[in-house]
């Protein structure tokens, strides 16, 4: 009797790890406990002494999504080493990125792969700054070599695309948008040797444009979103007479710009409040090239 008590106890006790062990995740990676409404269903495999733990999603129709090491307290923020798959069981995206206290990245290296298995584009970031390394089309041709070429970046949930041209690493020419579901071109932007000149997005159904700006601009204009989608560089001078540089950014979900932040350069620092929006993933996008995905709340990003 003795042993049939121990042997039910250790199974009970399996039990309970195994379900302490299972998560199930909102579409915005965020816990529920509803697992009819719930996107993805995640193992913990197991826990670090860095404040990270391993894991494995899977969509709830059984295919795996995701294997690799997120941030407890920000549990969609991939580290370390990770990878992400597609249905079909290929690999969608290789990386590897280390995180800066409280946030922001430090370094990534990531390959992203065609559906079918063939790489797609390489890709290096070094405190938030992108380099492309090559890009290559679904048939192995060579798109991109060394900075030079045409390149295609999408998003790490193939929303949108952008494609255009690189010279010497840097954007040149005219830079395309394109929504991946409608197949039509969303934003439009026009670089010179990597100069951010004009470009134009549609928003609420109107087409604004916009371009680079300079002089004195009032701090209230740059979180105008209706009055200005997107801008390299903004001045402000304040009464000491310095002239400390603002670049501006968009935060894109879903491929649709919903808000502009701008970046204190003489800070390296910017705070991102979000009051009327949900705090799921994110792509900061600045200049047309998607820095990363994120998942943002309130919290500071290390940029340059």
């Amino acid at each position: 009797m003795r042993v049939l008590l121990l042997i039910f106890s250790i199974l009970v006790s399996i039990d309970a790890l195994g379900q302490e062990g299972i998560l199930w995740l909102t579409k915005e990676f965020q816990e529920t406990d509803d697992s009819t409404t719930a996107m993805y269903r995640r193992i913990v495999d197991f826990y670090n002494q860095d404040n990270t733990m391993h894991v494995t999603d899977f969509l709830v129709t059984g295919e795996k999504y995701f294997e690799g090491s997120v941030v407890y307290v920000n549990a969609g923020l991939p580290v370390n080493n990770f990878k992400y798959f597609y249905k079909n069981g290929n690999l969608k995206i290789d990386g590897y990125q280390t995180v800066l206290k409280p946030s922001g990245f430090e370094k990534f290296t990531t390959k992203e792969y065609h559906s079918n298995g063939q790489l797609r584009s390489e890709y290096v970031g070094d405190k938030s700054k992108l380099r492309i390394i090559q890009s290559f089309d679904s048939l192995g041709n060579s798109l991109l070599i060394n900075g030079e070429g045409r390149a295609m970046i999408a998003d790490e949930y193939n929303q949108i695309i952008w494609s255009g041209r690189l010279k010497d690493f840097k954007m040149d020419s005219i830079w395309t948008a394109i929504d991946i579901k409608t197949k039509q071109p969303i934003h439009t932007e026009y670089f010179a040797k990597g100069t951010f000149i004009k470009g134009s997005t549609m928003m609420n159904g109107q087409l604004i444009n916009y371009k680079k700006e300079s002089g004195y601009v009032k701090p209230s204009f740059i979180r105008k979103i209706e009055t200005i989608a997107k801008a390299e560089i903004l001045r402000q001078i304040p009464k000491n007479k310095r002239q400390p540089e603002y670049k501006v950014g968009i935060l894109f979900r879903n491929g649709k710009p919903i808000q502009i932040i701008h970046l204190r350069k003489n800070l390296n620092e910017v705070k991102l409040n979000f009051h009327d929006v949900p705090l799921p993933e994110y792509t900061f996008m600045e200049r047309g090239v998607p820095i990363k995905s994120l998942t943002l709340g309130l919290r500071t990003i290390k940029v340059d």
